[in-house]
């Protein structure tokens, strides 16, 4: 019974050693921006689709107290990069088939979430289309993940199937 006791002591004594009042564990972790959902994203459409809009949703990591400002930008080097990396041949998506809104982006520790819509004019996107729309986000006062730092948005559409009774 005095060996129970004794290792209750120890383990109330090692539990009360490892608490202290004046230190804050992981609330000093700095703040990095990335795209949750990034890297290639296949955006599969209909046949008959003329518009899209995509949801790009930004996030901020971190326990330190501050605000961060992000942009989101079409970056052609991003693109090049994907390309080379991974030996495909996407194009970079003209600029009128796209809206991306130039706002600037403000996150904290209470809203460390922004969501953008970019609309996309898809009405000329035809089956085997190679045109991707890469974005990046930036900021002045942040770091950013590089492994979360550019989405790729690729619109596929069908083939069109042609009729069983053709010909």
């Amino acid at each position: 019974m005095k060996k129970i006791f004794l290792a209750l002591a120890l383990s109330a004594a090692a539990c009360v050693a490892g608490c202290s009042d004046n230190e804050e564990v992981g609330y000093d972790i700095d703040s990095k921006l990335l795209l949750p959902k990034s890297g290639l994203q296949q955006i599969d459409l209909t046949e008959t689709a003329t518009r899209v809009d995509y949801n790009v949703w930004v996030y901020r990591s971190g326990y330190n107290d501050g605000r961060s400002t992000a942009t989101l930008t079409v970056d052609a080097k991003a693109l090049a990069d994907y390309n080379a990396a991974n030996g495909t041949s996407y194009v970079l998506m003209p600029e009128a088939y796209y809206d991306l809104p130039a706002a600037t982006l403000r996150l904290g520790n209470d809203d460390n979430t922004v969501k953008v819509s970019v609309s996309l004019d898809v009405s000329a996107i035809t089956a085997g289309s190679l045109y991707v729309l890469p974005i990046t986000v930036g900021s002045p006062d942040t770091a950013i993940s590089e492994s979360g730092a550019t989405v790729l948005l690729h619109p596929v559409r069908p083939e069109a199937e042609e009729p069983e009774n053709a010909g």
